[in-house]
């Protein structure tokens, strides 16, 4: 793979639940049964151990050897980006470190999140990061609404002097916070986090989407993706069905997944109480649509 698929990348991110055992151990032979998953229906990369992954409640050192079991278990067929981000830029950097070694395609770190940081504190942050492996691809990670503070476009401009910067993934709720990097970085790869955004977004030349709906339903995002950036037109409303349902929560995620036959176990994270999908209209219709995965 060449040095500048980053920047040129094009396609369906699907951001990774974590599988788990029954006691909620980090399960290896499920990431490598949900990889294969994942990969058999189109998605075109995938984003371990990030919001989705439920990084916060994973130790370092499972989320090293969770993002091992990924890249193993993708064996060269699609790129893996490791989140490593993390509140210090010590423990990203060695979680930067690790993926590397492990084979990762590229890295990806949130902003700092939790304690509030100066813009400046932001960008030097993410700046310490990306140079721990300069040789791989470097991912900025922008969540304001997880991490209470973003990354400027200014600050991502600015992000552009280091040679391994490959673009930004940005997790916002309007496209009006989502353009303006469109117009700064025309030579790096612009990831729309929110499928509600998906078709604004394609339509003002986004090329690229993290979707943690794509960890449950690949189907229906890459088939709505692909067809979006084709100019075909296309029905999106098992799209949004699964984001009323999902809400982008790891257990809501990993719920659809056991409902399609595709058990990855459960969530350290419990957002939602399991009944509170009961009778659900649109889950259903969801469920009906995609069918079932099988083991």
């Amino acid at each position: 793979m060449s040095d500048d698929w980053a920047r040129s990348f094009s396609g369906v991110v699907a951001a990774a639940v974590t599988p788990m055992t029954p006691s909620r151990e980090v399960d290896p032979d499920g990431i490598h049964r949900l990889t294969g998953f994942l990969i058999d229906r189109g998605v075109d990369a995938l984003m371990v151990c990030g919001t989705t992954g439920e990084f916060p409640a994973l130790t370092p050192h499972e989320r090293s050897s969770a993002t091992t079991a990924f890249v193993e278990a993708a064996a060269g067929r699609a790129p893996v980006i490791a989140h490593v981000g993390d509140l210090g830029v010590d423990r990203a950097s060695r979680l930067a470190y690790e993926a590397a070694a492990a084979g990762a395609t590229a890295i990806a770190a949130m902003t700092p999140f939790f304690l509030v940081h100066s813009p400046a504190a932001i960008e030097e942050h993410l700046r310490g990061i990306a140079r721990t492996v300069p040789e791989l691809p470097f991912f900025a990670y922008v969540y304001p609404t997880a991490a209470g503070q973003t990354l400027s476009v200014d600050g991502f401009a600015a992000l552009m002097e280091e040679p391994n910067l490959a673009g930004v993934k940005l997790s916002v709720e309007r496209l009006d916070d989502l353009l303006p990097y469109l117009g700064v970085a025309p030579d790096r790869c612009v990831m729309s986090g929110n499928d509600a955004l998906m078709l604004a977004f394609v339509a003002a030349g986004g090329r690229a989407v993290v979707s943690g709906n794509a960890t449950a339903v690949p189907e229906v995002v890459v088939g709505a993706f692909r067809a979006l950036l084709a100019g075909e037109d296309h029905d999106l409303g098992l799209l949004e069905d699964a984001a009323a349902v999902s809400v982008g929560a790891p257990d809501r995620l990993k719920e659809i997944l056991r409902l399609r036959g595709f058990d990855v176990g459960p969530a350290r994270v419990r957002t939602h109480l399991p009944q509170e999908l009961a009778g659900n209209e649109r889950l259903a219709r969801l469920i009906e649509a995609v069918g079932r995965a099988g083991d």
